[in-house]
């Protein structure tokens, strides 16, 4: 009788059906291991199956055991095995396209609050882990906004901002309204020019 796959067996030397059994064995564990379903999870390990032939390595089965945990995106480990050989380390690709993302989000929220560029009517679905990037000039006394963040429950508070000098928009500035707890961007209300 077949034992089942479990995601403690996960290790290199596996075939990649076999390392995606105990893969998954280690998804789906709430607030703790990767939440997966099966039609978004199936494209992804099609392309996988479509570039592995053969036993994974230990490089690929420690960065499937880290995408379970939550430490890495499964998106990113489909690309990095995707690309050709020889390719640098798995941590080093995630680390490259993590930081590249968030430098892409800031200037994107930069670029927003200045009003260069993009519609001043829709804020950029983005997080404000970035503050130093930009000149935010808080209101000496914070309101509490209306909005609640979604991850924490709680309500956001406004900050005051102004564009910078010759954008394009012709915006003069507005309130950002942030959550104070994960500082989520949760809103972003311009002044009419």
């Amino acid at each position: 009788m077949p034992t089942e796959t479990r995601f403690g067996d996960l290790e290199g030397g596996m075939w990649i059906d076999e390392a995606l059994a105990a893969f998954v064995d280690g998804c789906n564990v709430p607030y703790q291991t990767l939440w997966i379903t099966d039609s978004w999870s199936r494209p992804l390990f099609d392309r996988l199956r479509a570039r592995l032939r053969g036993p994974i390595s230990d490089e690929l089965a420690e960065a499937l055991r880290q995408v379970v945990c939550k430490q890495q995106k499964l998106e990113d480990l489909v690309e990095w095995v995707e690309l050709p050989d020889p390719k640098r380390p798995f941590g080093e690709f995630a680390k490259a396209r993590k930081d590249a993302c968030e430098v892409a989000e800031a200037d994107a929220i930069h670029r927003f609050l200045a009003g260069q560029g993009t519609d001043p009517d829709v804020a950029p679905p983005l997080a404000l882990p970035f503050a130093h990037r930009w000149s935010l000039h808080a209101s000496p006394h914070a309101d509490l906004a209306s909005t609640m963040c979604p991850a924490c429950g709680v309500p956001g508070v406004k900050h005051d901002w102004k564009a910078a000098p010759r954008n394009e928009s012709g915006l003069t500035g507005g309130v950002i309204v942030i959550c104070p707890c994960c500082q989520a961007l949760l809103d972003v209300i311009a002044h009419e020019p």
